[in-house]
């Protein structure tokens, strides 16, 4: 058997973001690069509740309703807290979990 060198270190493959048990939610740098969330300040949260689906939409500024988009790490991670919302909405926090996302209609969505 021929042993193949692995050279994709500290590189993730697959555009998610965490829903940790402190309620923030943590964008991947692929997510952050893909959905160029370093164009964005704020975020607008919209929640489906027949699909179990959260809506993520950039801004540039804010409203009335938006929460600040902040840069979390050096490396292009972002997040946003979510503990209010995820109180209203009844969703689970107790553990971290982590999401693939989809772009529906130019949003993040978060199927959970």
């Amino acid at each position: 058997m021929a042993f193949e060198r692995f050279t994709e270190k500290g590189i993730r493959q697959t555009k998610d973001v965490s829903l940790t048990k402190e309620g923030q939610l943590i964008f991947s740098r692929r997510c952050s690069n893909q959905f160029g969330l370093c164009r964005y300040s704020y975020v607008d949260l919209y929640f489906d509740k027949d699909e179990t689906r959260i809506g993520v939409e950039g801004l540039s500024e804010g409203n009335t309703y938006s929460l600040r988009l902040r840069r979390y790490s050096k490396h292009g991670t972002y997040a946003v807290s979510l503990r209010a919302f995820c109180a209203f909405y009844k969703i689970d926090i107790a553990v971290t979990r982590r999401y693939d996302v989809m772009d529906i209609d130019n949003k993040i969505v978060i199927q959970l």
